[in-house]
C-alpha cells in the first residue's frame, strides 16, 4: 500500500490546480492584443513597402519624359483630345507605342509596370496582355494622371509644352495618382481637375507626386490642402495649373 506524501499543510504534492476562467481569459486577450498589434505592424510595412516601390515606379516615369523631351526641343507629351482613341496619349508615346505598334526606336520606358501604383491598383500585372492595357490609347489604365498645366487652350487642340518653360519645376506637379474609376489621361479634361481627379491619400495619410524636375515626393493629404504661404500655388505650393485661367508664367 502505497501512503500519499502530504505537505505541511495538508495538502498533496505534485497537485497541480487548473486555470481559472479568468485566466483563461486574460491569455486569450493577451493573445489577441499581440495578433493585432502583429497584424497592424504588418500592414504598416505592406503600406510603407507599396508606397517606396510606387515612387520608384514615378521615377522611372519621370526619367522617360525628360528622356522624351532631350530628344525633342524640350517639348515633352502634350495633352491631346482625351476622347480621341486615335490619338497617341502619354502612356502610349513614352513607351514606344505612339503609332499603334511598338517601336524600340521611340521606347523611353523599358517597363510598362512602372504606369502601376503597387498597393493601389486592381490592374492584374501577369495578364497576358497588360502592355497593350496600360498603353491603350482610348482609357487610361495607368495609376498615373497627368497635370492639367497644357490645358492653355481649347481642350479639342493638342497642347505642348517645353520643359523650359518651367519656371517653378521644382514645385511644378507633373503626374499624380487618380482616384480608381478615372479614365482621363489628363487632369483638367471636361470634369476632372484636382478636386475630383486625384487620389490624395492612396497610401494612408498622402500619396506620391512626380515633379516636372524628375523628382518624385511624397505628400500627405493635409499638407496637400494647405494655403500657400507663398503664393505661388493656386492649391498650396504645389502648382497644378489646371485652370486656364492659371497658366504656366510665359
Amino acid at each position: 500500500m502505497t501512503a500519499t506524501i502530504l505537505s505541511s499543510s495538508g495538502e498533496q504534492r505534485g497537485q497541480r490546480s487548473a486555470f481559472t476562467l479568468i485566466e483563461v481569459l486574460v491569455v486569450i486577450t493577451i493573445i489577441a492584443i499581440l495578433a493585432a498589434l502583429l497584424m497592424a505592424s504588418m500592414g504598416s510595412m505592406a503600406n510603407t513597402r507599396n508606397r517606396t516601390t510606387g515612387m520608384n515606379n514615378m521615377r522611372q516615369v519621370g526619367i522617360a519624359f525628360l528622356g522624351y523631351g532631350n530628344e525633342h526641343n524640350q517639348v515633352i507629351p502634350g495633352r491631346v483630345v482625351d476622347g480621341d482613341a486615335s490619338s497617341p496619349k502619354w502612356p502610349a508615346v513614352l513607351a514606344g507605342y505612339a503609332s499603334g505598334t511598338y517601336n524600340h526606336n521611340t521606347d523611353y520606358l523599358k517597363d510598362v509596370r512602372t504606369y502601376i501604383a503597387p498597393g493601389y491598383t486592381d490592374v492584374d500585372l501577369n495578364q497576358p496582355n497588360l502592355t497593350q492595357y496600360l498603353v491603350s490609347n482610348s482609357e487610361n489604365h495607368t495609376s498615373w494622371v497627368m497635370n492639367g498645366y497644357n490645358d492653355v487652350g481649347a481642350k479639342t487642340v493638342p497642347v505642348e509644352i517645353r520643359l523650359t518653360a518651367f519656371t517653378a519645376a521644382t514645385n511644378t506637379i507633373l503626374l499624380g495618382i487618380h482616384k480608381r474609376a478615372l479614365l482621363h489621361f489628363y487632369m483638367d479634361m471636361d470634369d476632372g481637375d484636382h478636386k475630383n481627379a486625384l487620389e490624395l491619400a492612396a497610401y494612408e495619410t498622402g500619396s506620391n507626386y512626380l515633379f516636372a524636375d524628375g523628382s518624385v515626393r511624397f505628400i500627405t493629404q493635409t499638407e496637400y490642402g494647405k494655403p500657400s504661404p507663398t503664393g505661388t500655388g493656386i492649391y498650396g505650393d504645389w502648382l497644378w495649373l489646371a485652370d486656364k485661367s492659371n497658366p504656366l508664367p510665359p
